[in-house]
């Protein structure tokens, strides 16, 4: 079969209408994409799955051909579990829970953290919206805090200004790497009993106070994302770091449509079959082969986080 390059230039070449501007641009579009096609099929070959799942190539006629397909063992299996492990280990985290996206990591720990109807989060105004959103997923109100303008995280003492009677969390952003000021926030939370979400979908790699943010130390949960955008990629993906066990739990039935299997945790066993959904959950599950491609970034996070170090420096 051809390389996506060659095979686009090939399909590409049977239209006299599409200029040579346009053919150059698409297929410099397609190679760049060629390493990561790579990466892809290395990564099924080391899952074992190179025979077994559905791939298309562009045939010598122009069409799409199957090589060879199956759908076999690529959803939770023991990367995900692997993937968890790494990236608790490597934030210096207890815990860590796989989800399908960052947006998804947000919703599940504003669940985890059972925010709901007539609960009120401050959320900064200066975020990408799924901050937001999150909140309102779970029935609650997201109250908007200004922000520092010298870091752009949440200024705190404005938001110690919203805090009433319904304020049950509080999420801070660590706004393009650079972590919120998490020891005011702790205390601030401590003091009104709130819940700290911290919003790291911007800093894997980053520090504070000479320690991982995503430790936890300071927050009840962090969120990260895996977006290419980000500083490792997963493709897409998410996940939830937290020292506390129960809100582990939480999160883990939370993105598997709120079932349990654990007979500690059901009303009745009727066999290994039976399982039981005690809460409304979604489908958030991240894939084996995700988990694979997260893990092989995950091993060149503190060299990516270096050349961004470097890139900002030639701007400052």
């Amino acid at each position: 079969p051809h390389t996506p390059l060659q095979a686009t230039e090939k399909y590409l070449s049977r239209f006299d209408h599409i200029t040579d501007t346009k053919r150059k641009t698409y297929a410099a579009m397609v190679s760049s994409i060629d390493d990561g096609v790579g990466h892809l099929l290395d990564t099924l070959d080391t899952l074992k799955l190179a025979d077994k799942t559905l791939v298309f190539f562009l045939s010598d006629n122009g069409g799409p051909e199957q090589k060879n397909a199956s759908d076999n063992g690529v959803l939770r299996g023991g990367k995900g579990d692997a993937w968890e492990g790494d990236f608790y280990t490597k934030t210096g985290a207890r815990d860590a829970v796989a989800v399908s996206n960052g947006t998804a990591a947000l919703h599940a720990a504003c669940f985890a953290a059972g925010f709901g109807p007539g609960d009120e989060v401050i959320v900064p105004s200066c975020t990408f919206i799924a901050t937001a959103n999150a909140v309102c997923f779970v029935g609650a109100t997201p109250k908007f805090v200004d922000i520092v303008p010298e870091t752009l995280t949440m200024d705190v003492e404005q938001a110690a200004a919203l805090i009433g009677p319904r304020t049950r969390g509080i999420i801070p952003v660590h706004f393009g790497g650079v972590a919120a000021d998490l020891t005011a926030i702790r205390e601030l939370a401590d003091r009104h009993e709130l819940t700290i979400i911290e919003d790291a979908c911007h800093a894997p790699g980053a520090s504070y106070r000479d320690g991982p943010v995503g430790d936890c130390r300071f927050g009840h949960m962090a969120v990260f994302s895996f977006h290419p955008t980000k500083q490792i990629t997963a493709a897409e993906g998410g996940m939830v770091t937290t020292n506390d066990h129960k809100l582990a739990a939480k999160l883990r039935q939370f993105r598997n449509h709120g079932s349990v299997r654990s007979p500690d945790d059901m009303e009745r066993n009727e066999g290994p079959w039976y399982y039981e959904m005690q809460e409304l959950g979604f489908n958030y599950r991240l894939s084996d082969v995700h988990a694979a491609l997260g893990r092989s970034q995950l091993g060149r996070l503190d060299q990516f986080v270096a050349h961004r170090r470097k890139l900002s420096a030639l701007y400052r």
